[in-house]
């Protein structure tokens, strides 16, 4: 098999997305909220009314939009962030870099924070789109940030998880796993959760910095974790999927999905969602792993799915968003793109928002 790490489209394809809802803390980020388990508090159209506006970048968008406060971040391909006004689709303001971005914003408290190829983790101002700082890290950086109580957590392809503050870029502390991260960061009471492409997941306490636990996957770790009830949930590339009670990292059950997870687990009611490279959409018994339904797209899955009530959103490279009852596994609609799909949707305001390798940014309701 090819190595992943070796193949730098598809490491663009796979990038770690930002999935925003309305979260009880005002962030917008990655997954919907700290512990990454891609359900939103608000609902997302069950049949499809229409395509509200689309807006075209410069370069191809497998970064997944942040809504905040009336506006969509995301970043492209060409180097540029962007921000788009949500009601009208156009643009507010567009900050340039040196690096591909396909790191997914998060938004708070009028920053938005965001990763680069070119190594640097960038803090701009919501409103303006201004420089507010940038740090400089050793390699790429891909991976989402996370920010909680002014503090921003990035992981990079150096290896190293770091603690910044929100306001200043100052680094407060930093976490080594030795190999390349892809997986963006989780967190709940207390502990960041990550993988790494050395085939690991960590559990770092983010009061002293130290390390809590550490699970050997057996393979590489792109898969950002969900935590929910005390139990971390993540995919590995050659389809093994885990779940580890939270405090300990003991083993609670695992299973084969065969087709590789690089996407990232909802996590709603019992049921975890998940893609595979082979092209399925799977709900699982969050308690044993046992599979309750599946969908098959005619591309790989390798984004991550939204659940908004009794709904859940996925996007496939085969081109298509595919909405679908969460109980039943039933298809409710589908929207079709002329290109892939990696970007993951968003659900917001009635409306779901997602990016696509063709340079736009689609809003449906």
């Amino acid at each position: 098999m090819r190595s992943p790490v070796a193949n730098m489209s598809l490491l663009c394809f796979l990038a770690a997305v930002s999935l925003s809802c309305n979260a009880k803390e005002p962030v917008a980020m990655f997954r919907s909220d700290q512990s990454r388990s891609g359900v939103c508090d608000t609902s997302g159209p069950r049949v499809l009314d229409r395509l509200e506006w689309r807006f075209q970048s410069g370069g191809e968008v497998s970064s997944t939009p942040a809504v905040a406060e009336g506006s969509v971040y995301f970043g492209s391909w060409n180097g540029s962030l962007y921000s788009i006004d949500a009601g009208t689709g156009s643009e507010n303001w567009e900050f340039r870099t040196d690096g591909k971005i396909s790191s997914s914003p998060a938004v708070s408290a009028g920053t938005v924070v965001f990763g680069n190829w070119d190594g640097f983790v960038y803090a701009l101002s919501a409103t303006t789109g201004e420089l507010l700082w940038k740090l400089r890290t050793e390699k790429e950086v891909v991976a989402s940030p996370l920010i909680s109580d002014g503090v921003v957590y990035s992981c990079g392809f150096d290896g190293y998880l770091r603690a910044l503050d929100l306001l200043t870029g100052q680094v407060k502390w930093r976490f080594s796993a030795g190999t390349e991260i892809f997986s963006s960061p989780s967190l709940a009471d207390g502990i960041i959760y990550f993988g790494c492409l050395g085939s690991a997941l960590y559990a770092v306490n983010i009061s002293t910095s130290q390390l809590v636990w550490r699970h050997d996957a057996g393979h590489e770790v792109f898969s950002t974790p969900a935590v929910s009830g005390g139990v971390v949930y993540f995919g590995s590339y050659n389809g093994g999927f885990t779940a580890l009670d939270a405090l300990t990292g003991t083993l609670k059950w695992s299973v084969d999905l065969q087709g590789g997870v690089v996407g990232s687990p909802a996590v709603n009611g019992g049921t975890v969602f998940i893609g595979t490279r082979d092209g399925r959409l799977l709900a699982l018994d969050a308690s044993n792993g046992n599979q309750k339904w599946s969908h098959s797209t005619d591309g790989e899955i390798v984004g991550s799915p939204a659940v908004s009530g009794e709904t859940v959103y996925i996007t496939s490279l085969d081109g298509n968003l595919y909405t679908l009852d969460s109980a039943s596994g039933e298809l409710l609609w589908t929207f079709t793109t002329d290109m892939p799909i990696s970007s993951s949707p968003v659900v917001a305001a009635g409306r779901v928002v997602f990016g696509c390798l063709d340079g736009a940014v689609y809003t449906l309701m």
